[in-house]
């Protein structure tokens, strides 16, 4: 999973599951979700111990992110052997 940190987080403040300053959080208890965010681009580490498959909603605060919602790009690169 660290794997996917080689994109760069240079920079990048993260803000926890558990701060009311998140700017993403889910709909579902049992996933979990930290931000990265710098001016203009942000990433998310999502994250679930639920035994099974579950359904995921992220509820994303764009003005809090500080990206313009209608020039986002969103992309979810897989990650080998996870």
């Amino acid at each position: 999973m660290w794997k996917a940190r080689d994109v760069g987080l240079t920079g990048f403040k993260m803000i926890g599951y558990c701060s009311e300053n998140c700017p993403v959080k889910t709909n579902n208890p049992n996933a979990l979700v930290i931000g990265y965010q710098k001016k203009g681009k942000a990433m998310i580490a999502l994250a679930t111990w639920a035994d099974s498959d579950i359904s995921v909603n992220l509820c994303m605060d764009w003005s809090k992110l500080g990206i313009e919602v209608a020039k986002a790009t969103i992309a979810g690169p897989k990650i080998n052997k996870f």
